[in-house]
């Protein structure tokens, strides 16, 4: 069906927008400050990887060096490779679920102790790592500058 194929790949594609801006200020603001442009370049590489692999495959699904052209048999592979590079999509569904809030976000709202113990979870640190503190500082720090920005 041409017209559920579509809206499929309307709605992944819109997923998969939607996932990269998400995760993009989510890395920046959890992300130590040394390692941050490189996990945000990080992500969009992934993503256009993804999609590069996806048509590749595509391709791939639609040829047959044994048979010149594209045959019935191996045109109907192309549903297996639409289906197979949905999966991480799906999986993406359920991201927001597993991961912590964001400690800077946690800053914002005054709830100091949750967000040392997310800094603690993210970095692998203990409580008492003086870098933390210094961490937890500078976000609470920005979280007042963006709170008196705002007034």
């Amino acid at each position: 069906n041409v017209y559920g194929l579509m809206i499929v790949r309307v709605v992944n594609g819109s997923a998969v927008g939607i996932y990269w801006s998400v995760v993009s200020v989510y890395i920046g603001e959890v992300a130590p400050t040394r390692l941050r442009g490189v996990l945000g370049g990080a992500v969009s590489l992934a993503i256009a990887l993804g999609i590069a692999l996806t048509y590749t495959f595509g391709v791939a699904a639609l040829t047959d060096a044994s048979v010149p052209g594209v045959t019935s048999k191996v045109f109907c592979n192309w549903r297996l490779v639409s289906f197979l590079c949905t999966i991480p999509s799906g999986i993406q569904l359920f991201t927001p679920f597993v991961i912590p809030e964001s400690p800077r976000w946690l800053a914002m709202k005054g709830r100091t102790e949750e967000a040392r113990r997310v800094l603690v979870r993210l970095r692998g640190v203990l409580p008492t790592d003086p870098e933390l503190s210094e961490e937890l500082a500078a976000l609470c720090s920005a979280a007042t500058d963006t709170y008196n920005l705002r007034r």
